[in-house]
């Protein structure tokens, strides 16, 4: 028996794929798993209302961080696959450009939220949460730069530490700290205040690894042309703020037409069908830099077959979870204290269109991957026109349901059209069943 599980484990081990997708997987349930407890020990220890205040800090800190990183994480992450063998001096210096632009964007920011907590604050009518933002000010370069130098170490294929420092090492930090800080202050701090001081120890230390990866201290540094750097990071802005908006607009636009226990309910149902795109962003926390790599030495069997075996994992784990939510989606939201049945139905709804997402494989990766960020940015902008006019046309008429089969089909119609596109510009097909139909008909 022993000696079949350690043969087991050599396979697993040997398989890149396999054993990479499978320690991302358990690194992003670890991140799930530390949230979770996170938020049950701020509610025992903090109250329901403070839950509050934190959640509303983050989304502030969130949003602030995707401006400030204006797409310049994944441009390093994909030119850190591409020069890291050729010339690191390149490298550096793409990455010396990129923080030019990236940090006085944050210290903008930074420095605006904390001059204007008061205000914001008030327009809020939530003047106890002025403290809050500045500590949210204080939070913002910290935060862009774990994604800044944790998408540059996956660049370099060294993923475990990326799905550490975006998944697992902020709550894993702040965990730690909150009974220290909780029995020297009490409740004279709020977890925010943690959670800022965990994310600037996260950053720290991702910060160390990346400037020892590009080896820092040989100094020698090769300018590349900002226009060219800018040239990659701009679309994956604008595709990345596209979808952050995506991911608000259905909620948005249910507060003008139904009562706070459905978009509850929606917003709950919701939550519990995301954890069908786990396996995928798993996969493509690996296979990214990979596909960067493939393509930019013409090796289109190659990059091929990773689409295919990285698919194939994403199928088979994503279906049985697709299966047991569709199965029993009153017992899941039972869970969480939601019992009535359009809750059920919506939660059925979205997980078809996140089961079709993974299903269709790494199609954003693929696309932005290959210096075709521009085309998947057009996508994302078709996608959301088009996931606006279905919000404000089936809304209003059906409820929750409606933005549900809303965001079904804008999930479809996305994904379709990266798979055509993938096709046409690249020569791949981003999923197995895609490829084996085309194959068919040709």
């Amino acid at each position: 028996m022993q000696d079949k599980l350690k043969q087991l484990w050599l396979k697993l081990r040997n398989s890149d794929t396999i054993f990479q997708t499978v320690l991302g997987y358990s690194l992003r349930m670890a991140g799930i798993f530390l949230s979770f407890i996170f938020t049950k020990v701020v509610i025992a220890v903090y109250g329901i209302d403070t839950w509050g205040r934190f959640s509303l800090s983050f989304t502030y800190l969130f949003l602030l961080t995707v401006l400030t990183k204006a797409g310049f994480d994944m441009a390093l992450m994909r030119f850190a696959s591409q020069w890291q063998h050729k010339d690191l001096r390149v490298l550096r210096g793409i990455y010396i450009q990129s923080l030019r632009f990236v940090l006085p964007i944050g210290l903008f920011l930074s420095l605006s939220l904390f001059f204007c907590a008061d205000t914001l604050a008030f327009w809020l009518k939530k003047p106890e949460m002025s403290s809050d933002f500045r500590w949210v000010s204080l939070g913002i370069l910290p935060f862009s730069l774990i994604t800044v130098h944790s998408e540059g170490l996956r660049g370099l294929h060294q993923v475990t530490f990326y799905n550490f420092a975006q998944t697992v090492g902020n709550f894993l930090i702040t965990l730690l700290l909150l009974p220290i800080f909780y029995y020297f202050l009490g409740n004279e701090t709020q977890p925010i205040n943690i959670f800022v001081l965990g994310i600037t120890l996260v950053s720290l230390l991702t910060a160390w690894q990346w400037l020892k990866s590009i080896e820092i201290r040989e100094k020698a540094v090769h300018y590349f042309k900002f226009s060219q750097i800018k040239e990659v990071a701009m679309p994956m802005f604008l595709s990345n703020i596209i979808f952050v908006a995506m991911g608000y607009l259905d909620v948005f636009i249910l507060g003008f037409y139904s009562p706070e226990a459905e978009i509850g309910g929606y917003s709950v149902a919701s939550k519990l069908s995301n954890v069908l795109t786990i396996p995928l962003f798993a996969v493509s926390g690996f296979v990214a830099p990979k596909i960067t790599a493939f393509y930019n030495q013409h090796q289109i069997k190659e990059l091929q077959q990773l689409l295919l075996n990285s698919s194939k994992i994403v199928a088979v784990t994503i279906i049985p979870i697709f299966i047991f939510i569709a199965a029993f989606p009153m017992f899941l939201l039972g869970l969480l204290g939601i019992n009535d049945s359009q809750s059920a139905e919506v939660m059925i709804i979205i997980a078809m269109g996140y089961c079709f997402n993974a299903l269709a494989g790494s199609t954003d990766i693929t696309l932005q991957m290959t210096g075709n960020e521009k085309v998947f940015r057009n996508i994302a902008m078709f996608s959301i026109a088009i996931n606006l006019i279905l919000n404000f046309i089936l809304i209003p008429i059906y409820g929750t349901i409606g933005a549900a089969y809303s965001n079904l089909v804008t999930v479809v119609l996305w994904n379709l059209l990266s798979i055509v596109y993938a096709r046409k510009k690249v020569g791949v097909d981003t999923s197995f069943i895609g490829y084996y139909i085309h194959n068919l008909i040709k």
